[in-house]
């Protein structure tokens, strides 16, 4: 599956696709948009990829940038490799929001994708951005995560709180952001320490879902306070 598109660049470094988890197997490289990978023989067989900084790729299941999407970013200055090997994501069932999720799932699924080169995300982390409205009750809650790509769920908030508690205290590793949404996270309980912020995609019907990873990973397994908001 070692192969490089020619032609025009779309971006200035290349991003690299794997047909393995954490960027291992096969691999191919782009520097621009491919609008059907079934004319090389590599359609629905990405598993990973290698961003550049300050880079994203969006994933289509269909030809010619359509189906279900699933954007992978990088908005670190340090290059990061992305899996997306598994589910990414999920929301269980809460009677006192009533909404829930089943995440989303790209592994061995992209036909066509579209490149961005820079995006000038502040996050620096990676990041994954989704089709997702919420349609429970209240505000739209920040959900945080056990582990990277929004694995292991632990709990949600639609306000500040100044102190997670022993359950989630210095536990979270990734966090899911709706797209007007902000969510400041700090490194001690009442908002003290080290704070590093995630903004909402900007974008109605897309959230995102942030790793704790790039330069910002002296947050994972740290955070211990959140302050929430809307983007102005």
């Amino acid at each position: 599956m070692s192969n490089e598109t020619a032609n025009v660049n779309d971006i200035l470094m290349p991003v690299t696709f794997y047909s393995e988890e954490q960027g291992t197997g096969e691999a191919y490289t782009a520097t621009q948009d491919n609008p059907d990978l079934s004319t090389i023989g590599l359609a629905n067989t990405f598993s990973s990829v290698t961003l550049p900084p300050q880079t994203k790729v969006v994933m289509y299941s269909g030809a010619n940038y359509t189906g279900k999407t699933l954007a992978v970013g990088n908005g670190s200055l340090e290059i990061i490799t992305v899996d997306f090997s598994e589910d990414i994501g999920w929301i269980p069932d809460d009677p006192q929001l009533n909404f829930s999720w089943s995440g989303i799932n790209m592994n061995d699924q992209c036909r066509s994708f579209k490149l961005y080169g820079e995006i000038q995300e502040t996050s620096l982390s990676s990041f994954f951005e989704f089709d997702l409205e919420y349609t429970g009750n209240g505000v739209e809650p920040t959900y945080i995560y056990d582990y990277l790509y929004g694995a292991q769920y632990l709990t949600y908030f639609n306000e500040n709180d100044s102190s997670f508690g022993p359950e989630h205290n210095d536990k979270a590793s990734s966090a899911l952001v709706f797209s007007d949404r902000t969510a400041d996270f700090y490194e001690d309980k009442a908002w003290g320490g080290r704070v590093t912020g995630f903004n909402g995609s900007g974008v109605t019907g897309k959230a995102r879902i942030y790793n704790f990873d790039g330069y910002i990973s002296w947050l994972n397994n740290i955070a211990s306070s959140i302050k929430v908001g809307y983007l102005a």
